[in-house]
């Protein structure tokens, strides 16, 4: 087997190694027992792994390699039984066993470094730190009591466990306890089956879950004076569910195939993805990019900082822009309302849509081109500017019927009103003119203040007043003329009541006398009036 006599200091490496003892050092020399520390043992294997001792005087520690000191232990104390192992210290030595194995002295297990380290007879293990563990062949425990379990598996750091084959569990308590998991970090753990863990605290639980982040370590509750040395679960990084990603500082990502990427960000439905920070997407296939933007139903998508999608598959688009719940039918068209919305806004914070193309499907958005060109020419109605009745084109409430002017009303069966304040309330009537009324059925009033309404209600049918005030009030009467009145059914009223202009007309006056033999006389306004199943015609004629 292979002696080495002692160890010198190599001013050109700065560190102690292993030589033959016609070698020295440019410092006087001391006999003194050799320890190796977990992190001086790495550096030796990773700078020399071709070095072999015995007659190899340029230092270093290499397979076969044994070493002990010169004074405390007997020469050749330290001993290897394969040519890959590696003995350190009076006293150790490794079994011969297949493998690459390493020892230290005197300790109840081998391929062990430290006090009460331990490589449970297995090949190629190696433990280093006070009470390491390798449970299994191939695994690597670094660390004082680093625990690992699973075959190859490697925990480096301070109480870290690695439970899982070929898991990596690197840092302070640090745990990676499934198949091929990899924890890294302080407290971080990862329990999914080829999960990964990075970051103070970080957790990924799911099936080939990723959990990248610390959490808020400044403001977390202090453990034996210092900020952030616990696990903290509540502002943690988790990634639990089945292929998801939580990625930042206190994001967590809680169902299959989740996204969080942002401090603080939360991802819990289905397929859903949050990025930014604070970002929420609170249900399955949510979609929410943005600072403190959110989504609280399924199939909803928020983007822009502040947006919130709060209707299902609805979509807010903007900065604080708020898409809600579609309800009632839609205008005009009467349809139901639709299964999702679009918001670029929110009330009292709208905004315009700019550089859309015109629409050609029915629902297609329309552009104010189109409805510059669709809008009705040479028809004009002025208000001046006071909103009055029919302004929403509501005054025609019976079927198939017309109401056109401020106020017009039509709420007969195929009725029409024309005209300001003009009624059409008998079915098939027709109100032409301002004021104009028509009460019975088939009544035609034309004419301001027109009517065939009696003034004590009696209501005619199918009769006809034509002229400025005129008024047919019996069944199928007819009134011509201004001011002319026929009071009885089926009467007959032509005429008109202004005889002023013809009185002062000497020549009309005296042939109005050589006919009748009356006078007219000026100043005098009577009416043209008939009576039931009576005619009345000229002027200021009355049929009793």
């Amino acid at each position: 087997m292979n002696k080495v006599y002692k160890v010198i200091w190599n001013a050109s490496i700065g560190a102690w190694v292993a030589t033959s003892e016609i070698a020295k050092s440019k410092t006087k020399t001391k006999s003194k027992t050799l320890y190796v520390s977990a992190a001086v043992l790495s550096g030796v294997i990773c700078f020399a792994p071709n070095a072999f001792a015995g007659t190899n005087t340029e230092g270093g520690i290499g397979q076969g390699t044994s070493i002990s000191g010169t004074t405390s232990c007997r020469e050749g104390s330290a001993n290897t039984a394969n040519q890959k192992d590696i003995a350190i210290g009076c006293g150790a030595q490794t079994q011969d066993r297949t493998g690459s194995n390493i020892a230290n002295r005197n300790n109840p297990y081998n391929n062990s470094t430290g006090a009460y380290a331990g490589a449970m007879k297995q090949g190629g293990a190696i433990s280093v730190g006070t009470g390491a563990v390798v449970e299994k062949g191939l695994g690597t425990a670094i660390g004082s009591y680093a625990t690992t379990q699973g075959i190859s598996g490697v925990a480096i750091g301070t109480g870290a466990l690695s439970s899982g084959n070929t898991a990596l569990a690197v840092g302070r308590q640090s745990a990676a306890t499934a198949d091929f998991s990899q924890a890294i970090g302080n407290v971080a753990a990862a329990t999914g089956k080829g999960s990964l863990a990075i970051g103070h605290s970080a957790t990924a639980e799911g099936y080939r879950s990723i959990a990248i982040g610390s959490p808020d370590i400044e403001n977390a509750d202090p453990v034996a004076g210092q900020a952030g040395a616990a696990y903290q679960p509540k502002m943690a990084t988790k990634a639990t569910g089945k292929d998801s990603i939580a990625f930042g500082g206190g994001a967590v990502a809680t169902e299959e195939n989740a996204l969080a990427i942002g401090a603080f960000s939360e991802s819990k439905g289905k397929k859903s993805v949050a990025i930014g920070t604070g970002a929420k997407a609170q249900k399955d296939n949510a979609v929410v990019i943005g600072d403190q933007a959110e989504a609280s139903f399924e199939g909803g998508v928020a983007i822009g900082k502040g947006a919130r999608s709060e209707a299902e598959n609805s979509i807010a688009l903007g900065k604080d822009s708020k898409a809600s719940q579609a309800t009632g039918e839609s205008y005009l068209t009467k349809q139901s309302a639709p299964t999702g919305v679009l918001s670029i806004g929110d009330v009292g914070s709208e905004r315009r849509i700019q550089n859309v193309a015109d629409g050609a499907a029915d629902s297609d958005a329309a552009t104010v081109r189109q409805l510059k060109a669709a809008r009705t020419h040479y028809v004009s109605i002025n208000d001046n500017g006071q909103q009055g009745g029919n302004f929403e084109n509501d005054g025609a409430t019976g079927r198939n019927a017309i109401a056109v002017g401020v106020n017009a009303s039509a709420a007969g069966r195929e009725a029409m009103a024309i005209g300001g304040s003009a009624q059409a309330i008998g079915s098939g009537a027709i109100a032409m003119g301002s004021s104009s009324q028509t009460v019975g059925r088939g009544d035609v009033a034309i004419g301001r203040n027109a009517s065939t309404q009696g003034a004590e209600g009696v209501n005619s049918n199918q009769s006809v007043a034509i002229g400025d005030q005129t008024k047919a009030i019996g069944d199928q009467s007819v009134a011509i003329g201004a001011d002319v009145i026929a009071k009885g059914n089926s009467s007959v009223a032509i005429g008109g009541d202004d005889v002023d202009k013809i009185a002062r007309d000497t020549e009309l006056s005296n042939t109005y006398t050589e006919i009748t033999g009356g006078t007219l006389q000026a100043g005098k306004y009577p009416t043209t009036e008939a009576n039931h199943g009576s005619t009345a015609v000229g002027v200021q004629a009355v049929s009793l």
